[in-house]
């Protein structure tokens, strides 16, 4: 049991579940029966989450912040037609938890503007822009406009399964050559017009071109490996290359 709304469970396939519901873990003892009725949410943990990490986020977090960031998510996910990581519900309560708590003593997180992010990532952008009117609302809470940005950069990696910041790099990379065109140029872009949009497009595909003609070291080692004869091709067996590569019960943990 995490707290009076939230425990921790086991499916009968091993999987971690996260069971929510007001009420649900009031006078719960581990290996109590679940009244599964009681039951308003189930999430299955992320095979690769730290159990630890997750059972202090969910524990330490007031339930309507857990409980609205949840549905934002829900929405979020539902807006976009994908599946998202099952990482973000965790990432996006421990974030906004931090928010909050810097919000109540009149402190807001820095973050620069991003015309571009309404470019490359228009449809995450516009999810997330909603993500923040929701937790709005149900937090009773003015979240500032830049809380946007950082929902958005949680749900590019979540849509796509990136942990290693490729969205930010990008979105830094073309912010970077738009300050120095308009640097060098002295002007300054018109963000809402076309010929912006076209421009970041093109920055992005000259930056996806830059990364295609320049691979990671590990791909560059195979080819030069390949160009050298390193891997000999084996004919004897087949005459030719062949290969290939091969909600529900439970008691309270």
């Amino acid at each position: 049991m995490l707290n009076n709304n939230l425990i921790i469970t086991v499916d009968p396939l091993g999987r971690e579940l996260v069971l929510m519901g007001r009420g649900l873990g009031w006078h719960l003892h581990p290996h109590d029966p679940i009244d599964y009725s009681r039951v308003e949410k189930t999430y299955v943990l992320d095979v690769n989450a730290d159990p630890e990490q997750v059972q202090h986020v969910l524990a330490d977090v007031p339930f309507p912040i857990v409980d609205a960031v949840t549905d934002a998510v829900e929405m979020a996910a539902s807006q976009l037609g994908n599946q998202l990581s099952r990482s973000l519900p965790i990432a996006l309560i421990d974030h906004e938890q931090f928010v909050i708590e810097r919000l109540k003593k009149g402190i807001r997180l820095p973050v620069a503007a991003m015309p571009e992010l309404m470019v490359l990532y228009a449809d995450e952008a516009a999810v997330a822009s909603r993500m923040r009117d929701s937790l709005s609302t149900a937090l009773n809470i003015a979240l500032p406009p830049e809380e946007a940005v950082f929902l958005a950069m949680h749900l590019i990696n979540a849509l796509h399964e990136r942990t290693d910041g490729a969205a930010a790099l990008l979105l830094r990379r073309v912010n970077h050559i738009v300050q120095l065109v308009e640097s060098a140029l002295d002007i300054t872009l018109d963000t809402t017009s076309p010929d912006y949009a076209r421009f970041i497009l093109h920055i992005k595909f000259l930056d996806l071109r830059r990364e295609f003609e320049n691979p990671c070291p590990a791909l560059k080692t195979l080819s030069l490996r390949r160009s050298r004869g390193f891997y000999k091709q084996d004919r004897r067996s087949s005459g030719a290359d062949s290969g290939g590569l091969a909600r529900s019960d439970g008691a309270v943990s």
